[in-house]
């Protein structure tokens, strides 16, 4: 009996002390009770990781340019871009799309990782969603590290009364980085909370007021592989308004009102900073500037570099964007007036809403050929890689456009390979337009201008069916949610 205990191996988790793709795979095809074999589980898996097939991402490890174990990641990054395709092409596309599979994905993890006491890993779709999801837990943790570097002496060790800790539910993000180029490189995101020492009276933790601290701190996160992330710190900005010693502006991810405390050392930096903060201020209170705030707005476009306007058009195009929705009164015209601004000053991203307000003449006249002539600019850059929207809902914006406009134009197959663009990338209205092209016209119909440009598809019909409704397509009043420019 002892000679059979001692040949028995502990589970194989253990035994590894990892968690590979196969671990993933198996507990995924399970879950899945049979309707999905572990070899397309896999393949599902490496797509997720970033990899067109499982036979590319093992090759991956052995070139040791990935890394085969999950454990060690906080968060993995699910490309919609590359997992969309991968489901449609195993032929899993009334199981999952991107959503579900993030969802699968994380149950399997959640389970997986239990082993690990300690380890936490996101699986989200966006470095957006991953902080915001994170806050309670990954990013509070670091940032609690960082509060309470001062060394302790031994008989303080276990006292812990003496930390800081993060006040729940006072954390918020305010800006998030670029994801990194490269392995190695670094994602950045700044969130604003609050924290303070706590006592202890029975089964209560107070904080001490006196001690409270409002703070904004730098997030950052290693890429440790194609799509994972680990390793988070944090890094204090300003404590209690006031600038903590030797920081270093990061213009991607830390607040607009942080590099105007720190000055941009270009020409005329007070102009800058009042537009700055000018801008700052209205998005946060949501009030409508004045004309001659506007004005100030559009002139403080020529006072910055290029790079510097990249960081102003990330506060500017959403103010003009929000008074181009108000579709009453002056104010359209006037998100149109800063959208031209920036599309005159270098600007490629307020391209996109331009040419929504120019294809519904919302803020100004209707003029669907300059639309056309945006829109395509766009295509071609991103074709070439010149420039990469990273949000799947802006991407499928940019593809749905596109596709009405050629639609417009009269070429379906070219509106058709659009529209599946877009509903690959969770577009809801562009998913029923791929339905309208795949059904089958019933006896007796009229051609109208889906048919005939595809061969007809019931099941795959369906599908697409079934995902507009997910977006909120309603079949009673026909309609989705109410337009607007984005």
């Amino acid at each position: 009996m002892e000679r059979e205990i001692m040949k028995r191996k502990p589970p194989p988790i253990q035994a590894r002390n990892t968690i590979l793709a196969r671990d993933i795979a198996d507990k995924l095809a399970a879950h899945g009770s049979g309707d999905v074999p572990v070899f397309t589980c896999l393949e599902l898996v490496a797509a997720a990781r970033g990899f067109a097939s499982y036979a590319a991402y093992t090759q991956a490890i052995k070139d040791g340019t990935e890394p085969a174990d999950f454990k060690m990641a906080q968060f993995w990054f699910v490309d919609p871009y590359v997992v969309a395709p991968r489901i449609a092409t195993l032929g899993l596309a009334d199981l999952f799309d991107t959503v579900t599979l993030v969802y699968a994905l994380t149950d399997v993890v959640d389970e997986l990782i239990a082993n690990y006491p300690g380890r936490l890993m996101v699986i989200a779709r966006s470095p957006q969603a991953f902080f915001e999801h994170s806050l309670a837990t990954i990013v509070s943790d670091s940032i609690n590290d960082v509060l309470n570097r001062t060394p302790k002496a031994r008989e303080d060790l276990a006292n812990r009364s003496l930390d800081q800790t993060v006040t729940l539910g006072t954390l918020s993000v305010d800006k998030v980085g670029p994801l990194p180029d490269k392995v190695g490189g670094w994602l950045r995101a700044s969130v604003h909370g609050s924290a303070g020492h706590y006592t202890t009276h029975g089964s209560h933790a107070d904080r001490e007021g006196e001690d409270a601290v409002e703070f904004t701190a730098r997030i950052r996160l290693r890429r440790t592989g194609k799509q994972l992330y680990a390793g988070c710190q944090a890094e204090m900005l300003v404590i209690n308004d006031l600038i903590s010693d030797g920081v270093k502006p990061d213009p991607w991810s830390d607040p607009v009102a942080l590099t105007a405390l720190i000055g941009t050392g270009a020409p005329d930096p007070a102009d800058q900073q009042t537009g700055l903060m000018l801008l700052r201020i209205l998005e946060q209170s949501g009030r409508v500037p004045t004309l001659s705030e506007i004005d100030r707005i559009i002139d403080s476009f020529g006072r910055y570099s290029r790079q510097q306007l990249e960081l102003v058009e990330t506060y500017a195009a959403p103010l003009a964007v929000r008074l181009i929705n108000l579709k009453k009164a002056l104010m359209p015209p006037q998100g149109v007036r800063i959208l031209e601004a920036l599309v005159a000053a270098g600007c490629q991203f307020s391209k996109l809403s331009l040419a929504h307000a120019l294809h519904n003449g919302w803020g100004c006249k209707e003029d669907s050929v300059r639309a056309r002539s945006l829109v395509t600019e766009l295509l071609s850059m991103e074709g070439r890689g010149e420039i990469d929207f990273r949000e799947p809902a802006s991407m499928a914006e940019l593809y749905s456009l596109s596709a009405t406009l050629s639609m417009q134009m009269g070429d379906r197959a070219k509106a058709f390979d659009l529209y599946n663009r877009a509903a690959d990338v969770g577009h809801g209205p562009s998913a029923l337009a791929m339905f309208r092209f795949l059904m089958p016209p019933p006896p007796g119909h009229k051609p109208d201008e889906y048919t005939g440009v595809v061969e007809p598809d019931l099941k795959l019909a369906e599908t697409y069916y079934r995902q507009a409704e997910r977006a909120g397509y309603n079949s009673t009043t026909h309609q989705f949610n109410q337009q607007e420019v984005k």
